[in-house]
């Protein structure tokens, strides 16, 4: 679900919450499972990720400057 923006993430959280309501006793215990699971996906999405590609494709700032003027233009 890592690969739908929004709704991945909200689907993903509300799968957790249910299921950690219904395991757990008591509803704080239970919240702390959808919580981590915001806090595991905020750090890969921010952090991870980018760091990750960022190394990886070793892509030039100027060129990636240009292409959101273009893309941005175009729309």
């Amino acid at each position: 679900l890592n690969f739908l923006p929004y709704v991945g993430a909200l689907m993903t959280v509300l799968i957790v919450a249910v299921i950690a309501l219904i395991s757990f006793d008591t509803i704080a215990y239970a919240l702390l499972a959808p919580a981590f699971v915001v806090l595991c996906d905020v750090v890969e999405g921010q952090f991870v990720t980018p760091m990750v590609v960022g190394r990886r494709l070793e892509i030039n700032a100027v060129a990636i400057f240009i292409a959101i003027a273009f893309w941005s233009w175009l729309w």
